[in-house]
Order: C-alpha cells, then structure tokens, then sequence
C-alpha cells in the first residue's frame, strides 16, 4: 500500500473544510480520518477511499440543508450588503478616497508589469 492511499483524498478533506464551520469541521474531520485508518485495516484501501467520500458528502449535503433551512446564507449576504451601502451614505468621501487609493495601485502594478515584460522581451537573448 501506497503512503498516498494510507490518507484520506485531500480533496474530500478540503471539500469538507469548506463546507463546515470551521470548529466543527476539524473535529468532523479528525474523527473521519481515525474511522478512515481504522476501515483502511479492515476493509482496503478502495473501499475505504469511496466511503471516505460517501461521508463527506453526507456531511457537506446536510450542511447545506441547515444553511437553507436556517437562512443563514441570504441573511449574512443581506446584512453584508446593507452594512456597505449604510457605510457608503455615511462617508461617501473615505468611499471616494479608498476607491480613488485602490484604482491608483491596481494602476501602478500594471505598470510595473509592463515594464518588467518590455525590459525581459526588448534585451538582447544573446550576448556577445
């Protein structure tokens, strides 16, 4: 047996992360990877990997249930977008200068590139 298949699929492990709080879902997953060693011994290594990922899913899908029965995506969504716009009404000049300060630097950088692209493409390839 490979070290890569003595492990749980990192993209299952990620999928994991991202779907749960992340309190939860360290402990979701460290208690998944003991059950994954502990099947790994007794079932092999192909079997185990597919129900490694059964159980993610499970998990990442009733994750999604709570968040659509709860409303917790739209209403973090809600209340993010109406804290912005009650921060734009309140100050519009810091807005104007934050953006002014953010469209100023995405400039320069693009500067930069350029000229670090023309400086590497117009010198000589050969040197004699």
């Amino acid at each position: 047996m490979t070290r890569r298949q003595a492990l749980p699929p990192r993209a299952a492990e990620w999928l994991l992360e991202w779907a749960l709080p992340l309190a939860e879902g360290r402990e979701i997953a460290e208690d998944l990877r003991e059950l994954f060693a502990h099947r790994l011994q007794e079932r092999g290594a192909r079997a185990t990997r597919l129900w490694y990922w059964k159980q993610v899913a499970i998990f990442v899908y009733r994750a999604g249930l709570f968040r659509r029965e709860t409303g917790l995506e739209a209403e973090s969504l809600r209340a993010d977008v109406a804290y912005a716009l009650r921060s734009l009404r309140r100050a519009p000049g810091f807005t104007a200068v934050a953006v002014v300060t953010q469209r100023v630097r995405k400039l320069r950088a693009a500067v930069r590139v350029g000229k670090a692209c023309r400086w590497q493409f117009t010198r000589p390839l050969i040197r004699d």
